[in-house]
């Protein structure tokens, strides 16, 4: 009988011992057109977040950057963004994906595919390939471009304003990488450089199977 005891203690605390790893907060300050958001968002934050290590990642982008926000009259608003005009319209839509598409996967999978296709027109200005991207969503796809074109993606754009002048205003750099809520300005360049090396390291011992 106490060997059957001992043998139920022991699994008792192994069971204790091989906890879950934490989820890590992640909040990414980013602008729709920028190159350097480009760069972070489709060769850093999407590759992790396609490991196993996403389920330990509790993530909230925000699609404004230094653009500015003037509410000119009743609730409507007029935007000035970092790269121009078309880039105001791809925050919208950026931001009318994140807020109404249900599944997570498919409104960062859209995200990413704005990014990785940004392409310049005739005039040599940078444009958000809203055609390219519109089949990722596919039945959301309708209500995500109605949101983009009427005031509901200008609400939705001057509360990513209100929120990233929250965390900093102005913003100093684009994209900013916030983990648990605490800013780092040297950790959130090392997050650019290598996003999953940062992400690791703040698990402490109790890591994820990607971090060993």
């Amino acid at each position: 009988m106490y060997f059957y005891a001992l043998l139920a203690f022991i699994a008792i605390a192994n069971c204790e011992n091989t906890k879950n790893p934490d989820k890590i907060t992640i909040d990414v300050y980013y602008e729709s057109l920028c190159p350097d958001s480009k760069q972070f968002i489709t060769k850093q934050l999407y590759p992790t977040l396609s490991k196993e290590i996403a389920k330990n990642i509790k993530l909230n982008v925000y699609p404004y950057g230094k653009s500015t926000t003037k509410e000119i009259e009743d609730g409507k608003f007029e935007f000035t963004c970092h790269h121009g005009e078309f880039e105001c319209v791809g925050n919208k839509y950026h931001g009318c994906a994140l807020k109404l598409v249900e599944n997570e996967t498919d409104s960062l999978k859209y995200v990413n595919c704005m990014m990785e296709n940004i392409y310049f027109d005739e005039n040599k200005l940078r444009r958000a390939p809203i055609d390219k991207c519109k089949d990722v969503l596919g039945k959301d796809n309708e209500k995500v471009e109605e949101c983009a074109k009427n005031n509901q993606g200008e609400e939705f754009l001057a509360e990513y304003g209100k929120l990233t002048g929250d965390f900093q205003k102005p913003l100093k750099s684009v994209p900013t990488v916030v983990f648990n809520g605490k800013y780092e300005p040297s950790e959130s360049q090392d997050a650019y450089n290598d996003f999953l090396k940062v992400l690791c390291g703040k698990f402490g011992e109790n890591k994820p199977k990607d971090c060993l």
